[in-house]
């Protein structure tokens, strides 16, 4: 039976990850929506839950069943040891991960997208809620449906800062560990 490792390292960032996207978010839909504190921190809370479960639900299936050896190989050492070893994708690696990354983001807008309307629908959340127009850019208006685009860009905003936030403390992580 090979022996069991605890990536404690990704753990611990993940934790740290969702505290941030979590306080970030809750205070941006609270900005934006006025709804009170305890709605919204529930809100990031649980959205912010279901995109990390489903996130490594498909990182595990993806790596497990679709990618190549040497690439899985490549991703537990990314994972592990913050860097790569040298194979034959040592080259696409970086542009990789940053592929990779935009996907994550993506996914998890939608999740995120798809758990506001489920709360909606559960009667979580009011299923109107409503933010000043102005504040609303007109490329999202012809794109999101009529009924929901205040709230996804809403959704928008705080899941880019949030984001954005984890790259900045991701870039000064990795800074470090290359100095």
């Amino acid at each position: 039976m090979p022996p069991i490792i605890l990536p404690l390292k990704a753990i611990l960032l993940q934790v740290l990850f969702l505290a941030i996207a979590i306080a970030i978010e809750a205070f941006v839909w609270r900005r934006k929506l006025h709804l009170p504190r305890r709605t919204t921190v529930e809100f990031a809370m649980a959205t912010n839950l279901l995109a990390a479960v489903v996130g490594w639900l498909v990182f595990f299936l993806v790596q497990r069943f679709l990618m190549p050896r040497s690439l899985q190989i490549q991703l537990v050492s990314y994972i592990f040891f913050s860097n790569f070893v040298p194979n034959s994708w040592m080259g696409l690696s970086e542009w990789l991960v940053i592929l990779i990354c935009f996907g994550v983001f993506l996914m998890t807008y939608i999740v995120k997208a798809k758990g506001l309307s489920l709360m909606q629908w559960m009667e979580v959340l009011p299923p109107s809620i409503t933010i000043p127009k102005k504040d609303v850019p007109k490329v999202l208006t012809s794109i999101l449906p009529k009924i929901h685009r205040q709230q996804n860009f809403t959704l928008l905003v705080g899941h880019s800062v949030s984001h954005s936030a984890i790259l900045i403390i991701l870039f000064v992580l990795n800074l470090r560990l290359l100095g």
